[in-house]
C-alpha cells in the first residue's frame, strides 16, 4: 500500500511539475500591441506545434502510468486475495481435529 501511494504521489509531483514549468526565456509582454510580422506569426505556429507535441507525449505518458497503476492495482488485489485463501486454509486446519498416526501391527 506504501508503494502505491509513494507511485501516486510521485505521479502527481511529476505532473504538476510539467504544467507548472515556465520557459527560462520568457519575455514579458509589452504595454502596446505591435503589428504581428510574418516571421512572428510563423515562430508563433512552429512553437504552438512543439507545445502540442509536448503536449500529446505528456498525455501518452499519463496514459500509460495509469495503466500501470491499474495493474498494479490488480496485481494487490490478487495478492490479497490469495493471502485471505491461505489465511482461510491456515484457521481450518488449525480446527480440524490432528490426524493421528497410523498404528503398526505388533511384532
Amino acid at each position: 500500500m506504501k508503494k502505491l501511494a509513494a507511485l501516486t504521489l510521485s505521479l502527481f509531483l511529476v505532473s504538476g511539475t510539467a504544467f507548472a514549468d515556465t520557459p527560462k526565456n520568457a519575455d514579458p509582454q509589452p504595454a502596446k500591441a505591435q503589428p504581428a510580422k510574418p516571421k512572428a506569426a510563423k515562430k508563433a505556429e512552429k512553437s504552438d506545434a512543439a507545445i502540442a507535441a509536448q503536449l500529446e507525449e505528456l498525455r501518452q505518458a499519463l496514459q500509460s502510468q495509469q495503466e500501470q497503476l491499474q495493474m498494479l492495482k490488480e496485481e494487490l488485489a490478487k495478492r490479497d486475495r490469495q493471502i485471505d485463501e491461505a489465511r482461510e486454509a491456515a484457521a481450518s486446519a488449525m480446527l480440524a481435529p490432528p490426524k493421528r498416526a497410523p498404528k503398526l501391527p505388533k511384532r
